[in-house]
């Protein structure tokens, strides 16, 4: 077949995908092919999704299915333009990897809701339900960063991500091509596709600025060799996919090339929506939603003729709306379709290492409880050296973790960026095709991605409804260089208030108190799947509590309890101290030892909360503790003091369906450290000390007759005094 007969039938592909992508849009099943004029009745009482961007994508789709036929590639597809959906739903009922009459895929994943028989009722933007999919396009910036996370350790993979010129505007997308400095012969291919299409929501996107010599100097100078499509559209897209194929091939010999390939596709807005009866949408900014928004009824119904018309739909369908056959001969064989992407992806589970033997020993000497992880890491990269990765932002020798990277004799499977979103979107594709990864970064820079894990969650909260979708390992992110050992700037606990936000029973919020619980909490988030993993630990000497079996059984349960002082002739102690944090453990036990020197008698229960939402309501959380469970162990009505090492709401949000509030005093950060100062004057600053916990015991004591009024007067002056003493001590 010669390039005129090859662009025949690409050019009636791509009309059929734009017919398609319009009915969609406008119309109800019942008129399929334009057998009679249109009424209204056969308008839909909405429009469904968005129009300016598909024209472009359904262009660059009929061209992969021809590259797909012609070189038996596969490819997986990433869509960055926010409300690309309905153009890839388009070509999946025309691939037949959707059905358009009956959402098959959709029915058996979620069976709770109500269901329309029809595509264009699935929400416009790129989605789970839509088959072929690891990206969800509802927020822009972070399609070419999950791309190349996708290619890393699949070598046999080409990744094809399609960016609208209004996402290139976004931060996370400007720094995503500097990802191409991280390639190595073990990666994949990414081909980044720029649609320029001139216009975003609101007016010119800055990129359509540019002049081609610009684009060319721009990407260029990011080490990327652009070919720029403006015109004679089919036949410069054909010569570019062929020129790019070469150089895929090469890479795939272990070649790797100074820059990497890509293409500039600068189209009208709206392309290809006809101008007729003074309507004129091709290249105006109402072509980005639904142009034709404003329009009488009758005249609408006239353009939505005259456009489907202009796709000549008798060149496309048969008498029964299907595809004729010279069509659906750029039609992949269906293994190598786009839509069926996600049948290269199951889940290489880790190869962990037997953790027992990386415990350390209970002495009296303070450890740190990071260093812990130093030897098991490195162990698992060299288990899982196709389906491990470390991500960091460019903090990993200052968290004491530099040693990953030294250890590592392959290539830099430990990868460190210095921007978070980037990290987070590098993560989201190596997890989503199948492999496992860790974040690791500080704690106060760590609510940068709140909004990608917020994105990232209603993804999985879609995926794990979706019977079709294999697993995925978790997102895991563990946070150190804490708020009590640095600087104003750097103090910031709040991701943990954000993802408590979202109340979803994937979320594992993990506060191990010393290295062995810390060890066994990064085991059982690695071994998770489909979950949200966040530990919380500190960097600096701190004591340790447990050997490795307790841990284990705390860890495993989520939480545990000590009793100091008990007196058998009661049932109940006479306060309890929750703890969350290697922080407030260190300042509570200091508490609790005092108080044991001082009252003996005095019954304390101490509660180390491992993993909060257990804590939280069963209603939310299935796997927190029972009510009953609850009780047993902070009793019904014995005051409660909660340390907690970040902010105190995230605490209350847990406890509100739990317990009286008047019974609970919760001491956390409060942002009162402002200046420089050792990690125990920020923690009497904040007031959540070692000496503030011993203060509410005194009121407690107090209140309960334990103390008589003139103890408490001599107890809390001496505080007074030894905080006096902390506060003017620099050391």
């Amino acid at each position: 077949m010669g390039v005129k007969e090859e662009i025949e039938i690409i050019d009636k592909y791509w009309r059929a995908a734009n017919y398609r992508t319009v009915l969609d849009m406008y119309l109800k099943v019942d008129n399929n092919g334009l057998k009679r004029k249109l009424q209204s009745f056969d308008l839909q009482k909405y429009t469904k999704g968005h129009w300016g961007t598909c024209p472009g994508i359904n262009f660059i789709y009929a061209h992969l299915n021809h590259y797909i036929k012609k070189y038996h590639r596969k490819i997986q597809l990433v869509i960055g333009p926010g409300h690309g959906g309905n153009a890839l739903l388009a070509n999946l009922e025309l691939e037949g990897s959707v059905k358009f009459d009956e959402i098959e895929f959709l029915i058996k994943a979620f069976p709770s809701i109500r269901v329309h028989k029809k595509c264009s009722e699935i929400r416009s933007e790129v989605n789970p339900y839509i088959p072929g999919t690891i990206y969800d396009g509802g927020e822009l910036g972070y399609s070419l960063a999950i791309s190349y996370g996708a290619v890393m350790d699949a070598k046999d993979t080409l990744c094809v991500c399609v960016i609208g010129d209004g996402e290139m505007e976004t931060g996370t997308l400007a720094s995503s091509w500097q990802c191409n400095e991280l390639r190595t012969a073990s990666w994949g291919m990414v081909l980044p596709i720029v649609h320029l299409n001139g216009l975003k929501m609101g007016g010119k996107s800055l990129i359509s600025l540019k002049e081609d010599e610009e684009l060319r100097d721009f990407f260029r100078g990011m080490r990327y060799e652009p070919w720029i499509i403006s015109c004679d559209y089919h036949a410069s897209m054909l010569h570019a996919l062929e020129e790019i194929e070469d150089i895929y091939k090469k890479t795939n010999e272990g070649i790797i090339y100074d820059r990497v390939p890509m293409i500039i596709l600068k189209t009208p807005k709206g392309w290809t929506a006809p101008n007729f009866q003074d309507v004129c949408v091709e290249g105006e900014l109402l072509a980005h939603k639904d142009p034709l928004r404003g329009l009488s009824l009758k005249s609408k119904l006239v353009y939505l003729e005259n456009w489907l018309s202009s796709y000549y739909p008798e060149e496309l369908f048969d008498e029964q709306g299907h595809l004729k056959s010279e069509v659906k001969s750029l039609i992949p064989e269906k293994e190598y379709r786009m839509g069926q992407a996600l049948a290269m992806y199951k889940r290489k589970v880790l190869i962990l290492p037997e953790y027992k033997k990386y415990f350390v020993e209970i002495t009296d000497k303070n450890y740190r409880n990071i260093e812990i992880l130093k030897k098991y890491l490195v162990k698992i990269i060299d288990l899982n050296k196709d389906r491990f990765r470390v991500f960091s932002p460019d903090e990993l020798q200052s968290n004491l973790l530099e040693s990953l990277e030294c250890e590592d004799k392959n290539e830099n499977r430990v990868l460190e960026i210095l921007n978070e979103n980037i990290c987070h979107g590098l993560m989201q594709g190596y997890i989503m095709t199948g492999r496992n990864c860790l974040m690791i970064g500080y704690e106060a820079f760590m609510p940068i991605i709140l909004s990608m894990i917020s994105q990232y969650a209603k993804w999985i909260f879609q995926m794990r409804n979706i019977k079709w979708r294999r697993k995925a390992a978790s997102a895991t992110y563990l946070m150190t260089s804490l708020c009590w050992s640095n600087t104003y700037s750097h103090q910031n606990p709040e991701l943990v208030n954000s993802i408590l936000s979202l109340q979803y029973d994937f979320v594992r919020l993990y506060f191990p108190i010393d290295a062995n619980s810390l060890l066994i909490c990064m085991k059982k988030c690695l071994e998770s799947e489909e979950n949200i993993n966040l530990i919380t630990s500190s960097k600096q000497k701190m004591p340790q509590w447990l050997d490795g079996i307790r841990a284990e059984r705390g860890v495993n349960k989520g939480i545990d309890y000590w009793d100091y002082g008990k007196d058998d002739r009661r049932d109940k102690p006479d306060m309890i101290i929750s703890i969350a944090g290697d922080y407030p453990m260190r300042e509570c036990m200091e508490a609790v030892k005092r108080i044991q020197e001082d009252f003996p008698k005095v019954w304390i229960r101490v509660v180390i909360v491992f993993e909060l939402t257990v804590i939280g309501s069963p209603l939310i959380y299935p796997h927190a503790i029972s009510k009953e469970f609850f009780e047993d162990i902070f009793t019904t009505d014995v005051p409660i003091l909660f340390c907690f090492h970040g902010y105190s709401s995230a605490i209350k949000i847990l406890l509100f369906d739990r317990v009286n509030n008047s019974r609970v005093t919760i001491l956390g950060y409060d942002n009162q450290s402002i200046f420089s100062a050792n990690d125990l004057q920020k923690l009497i600053m904040n007031n959540c000390s070692r000496y503030n916990i011993l203060l509410h015991i005194y009121e407690v004591l107090l209140a309960k007759a334990n103390i008589s009024d003139d103890e408490y007067k001599k107890l809390k002056y001496r505080l007074y005094l030894d905080i006096q003493g902390v506060m003017v001590n620099e050391d």
